[in-house]
């Protein structure tokens, strides 16, 4: 199951979560191997600093697996990114996100966001990405990403508060 909730505080501040289960008993095939995911984040329009269409955001991520896939993971089974016949740490990720965004001109914007995480039992952080994206949204919604990240991310609110 899913939930995701998301409320504007002001007309450029907004806080949303997203919550995700699943029982573990499906092969991941989507984008990683998580049974469980909690998001809470923010995200704050430009107004404030004199550049509208800007904005910035950041979110605490956790993910975890099953009881069950740790079984089917420790056994020798495979997943999207782990699964290598040994489990020696299982537990909860932590991910740390930030973003900004800015517009160079209508229509096009400039992302940059930059990941941090750790596993619970280690709770060292360490950079995981950086991603640099180019998207122009007046005549199509096209865009150019430069990263280093494995998966895309699921932090931003699906539009931005305030808009409509």
């Amino acid at each position: 199951g899913q939930l995701n909730v998301e409320q504007a505080l002001t007309d450029t501040l907004g806080v949303f979560l997203r919550a995700g289960v699943s029982d573990g008993r499906y092969e991941a095939y989507d984008f990683t191997d998580i049974d469980r995911t909690l998001v809470v984040g923010a995200s704050l329009g430009g107004k404030g600093w004199h550049r509208e269409s800007d904005r910035v955001g950041l979110a605490t991520v956790i993910n975890g697996i099953s009881k069950q896939r740790q079984r089917y993971l420790a056994d020798g089974g495979l997943g999207i990114l782990i699964g290598d016949g040994a489990l020696p740490h299982p537990g909860h990720e932590w991910i740390t996100e930030a973003y900004y965004s800015a517009q160079l001109i209508k229509g096009i914007a400039l992302s940059a966001d930059s990941t941090a995480s750790a596993l619970l039992i280690t709770p060292i952080p360490t950079l995981r990405c950086l991603k640099i994206r180019l998207s122009a949204t007046r005549l199509s919604k096209s865009s150019r990403t430069r990263s280093n990240c494995a998966a895309q991310s699921a932090m931003s609110p699906s539009r931005p508060f305030g808009s409509s």
